[in-house]
């Protein structure tokens, strides 16, 4: 049996199962601020200037 026929055998006979998580409020401060998300958006749009102004295409 090839690799690939394999693992398409191993994929189909896969079981997908759910696990109940128990959520709790977070105790203490918030780990990221507002200036942490806008610090993330910058570097994103900067990377997507970066790719167009060098004729690639977006990721």
């Amino acid at each position: 049996m090839s690799n690939l026929s394999y693992l398409r055998r191993s994929i189909i006979l896969t079981k997908v199962v759910e696990i109940p998580i128990e959520y709790r409020p977070r105790i203490g401060e918030k780990k990221l601020r507002v200036r942490h998300g806008f610090t993330i958006l910058k570097r994103i749009l900067m990377i997507a200037i970066n790719d167009l102004i060098k004729g690639r295409r977006l990721r």
